[in-house]
């Protein structure tokens, strides 16, 4: 498991804007890979739960979690999408319009591709077709990394 969690941090560089974390378990269940998930967002994980009440977690961890952080100088995300049975075209839609309105009128550096992983485990279920993900955000490549 510890190499297969260095390897997933190694493929977070400049180009990554984000992540799509789809897991089975709520955030308050602490779903793998939650420390290295937890550990690029500086403990905001952590905090987000110690700060939260459990049975207001459970309510408010039905579906999305969102939070932002910096990574290489740059806005960062993690987009949570607890699925317990399957994954919505519109769990990414919604999450993805929420990012590129608010990083999208800071675009003044040098181009780079933009990369979002989504990170699933090896026991996730099926994922939606991903072809609209890259039919309507073509600037950004999307990869699927299990961890």
């Amino acid at each position: 498991m510890h190499n297969q969690s260095q390897s997933f941090r190694e493929q977070i560089g400049p180009e990554v804007l984000g992540i799509f974390w789809i897991t089975r378990k709520a955030l308050s269940e602490f779903p793998s890979p939650f420390q290295e998930v937890d550990y690029l967002l500086d403990g905001l994980l952590t905090y987000y739960l110690r700060r939260t009440n459990t049975k207001e977690v459970t309510m408010q961890t039905e579906r999305h979690n969102f939070f932002m952080s910096h990574n290489f100088g740059r806005p960062f995300f993690v987009a949570h999408i607890h699925a317990a049975k399957q994954v919505l075209k519109k769990d990414f839609e919604s999450l993805m319009q929420l990012f590129t309105e608010k990083a999208g009128k800071k675009q003044n550096q040098l181009p780079v591709t933009e990369k979002i992983i989504i990170l699933i485990n090896k026991d996730q279920p099926e994922l939606p077709e991903l072809s609209f993900l890259k039919h309507s955000f073509p600037e950004k490549r999307f990869e699927i990394v299990h961890a």
